[in-house]
């Protein structure tokens, strides 16, 4: 014979901070996320930072996306550019999950109760030119998700650069030459 013990159930499955992993910028998604080297505008904030140092205005950005089974994720921002100094930018970023009926082991057709889950992150933002040709930038983020009665907070950074190069430019300049770009993304806790 052999004895078997019973095990508490396990969170296989589950995950968390999808916020940080949704592309909100339609430009960035049709290019399947590689645009790390070539961003300049606010949407920066969330594909690479240094994408910051290269605004030449204020901008102001809202995106709002239906996704999938009642998911639907947004997108706040605004980044002001101080000629001296570099951009600074603020955004907020989230999932919502759309409703859900609670279900136990016990109860498995439901308990009459229901909830929603929500991802959320805000982002402080700056980016700056050291010279002409090399930018950086750097994010920091507060997460919040939360899924029936539990919720979690944390802390991550984003930290990228932008590299102009003369590499196949016709003009000979790195205004029109190879971009190189390096983003670390949702380094925390």
């Amino acid at each position: 014979t052999q004895l078997l013990l019973a095990q508490s159930p396990t969170r296989v499955g589950t995950t968390a901070g999808n916020v940080l992993e949704m592309g909100y910028d339609p430009k960035g998604i049709a290019m399947g996320d590689a645009v790390v080297s070539t961003v300049r505008d606010l949407s920066s904030v969330y594909w690479n930072p240094a994408g910051l140092s290269g605004m030449t205005n204020n901008e102001v950005y809202f995106t709002y996306q239906d996704w999938l089974v009642e998911t639907y994720t947004f997108f706040a921002g605004a980044a002001f550019v101080a000629p001296d100094l570099g951009t600074f930018a603020i955004s907020v970023l989230g999932i919502n999950y759309g409703e859900m009926e609670v279900t136990t082991l016990e109860l498995q057709e439901g308990t009459g109760e229901n909830f929603t889950p929500t991802d959320l992150a805000v982002n402080l933002s700056f980016g700056r030119n050291l010279t002409p040709w090399f930018g950086f930038g750097a994010t920091i983020k507060y997460i919040h998700s939360s899924i029936y009665h539990l919720s979690a907070n944390a802390f991550a950074v984003d930290l990228g650069v932008n590299i102009s190069t003369s590499f196949l430019a016709p003009s000979g300049t790195n205004k029109d030459g190879m971009k190189i770009g390096m983003a670390l993304s949702n380094y925390g806790t």
